[in-house]
């Protein structure tokens, strides 16, 4: 994929947080400006970071586009 565009209609609605479901951990590195992005969300939202990034993933799989 190429150079991230921002897009000036794209926004991201935090919804309700879900109950139960089968869950799993996961390790991942990130930078520590996306470390920043997530506390700061997660601060302001009243969400913990777990719920922010679980929903950044279903957006993101909802919305990529794979080209070649």
């Amino acid at each position: 994929m190429g150079k991230k565009e921002k897009k000036s209609d794209c926004h991201f609605i935090l919804k309700k947080k879900k109950k139960g479901g089968d869950k799993k951990q996961v390790s991942i590195q990130l930078t520590q400006e996306r470390i920043d992005k997530v506390n700061e969300l997660s601060e302001r939202s009243g969400h913990n970071k777990s719920y922010i990034h679980g929903e950044a993933l279903d957006y993101y799989f909802d919305n990529v586009e794979v080209i070649d």
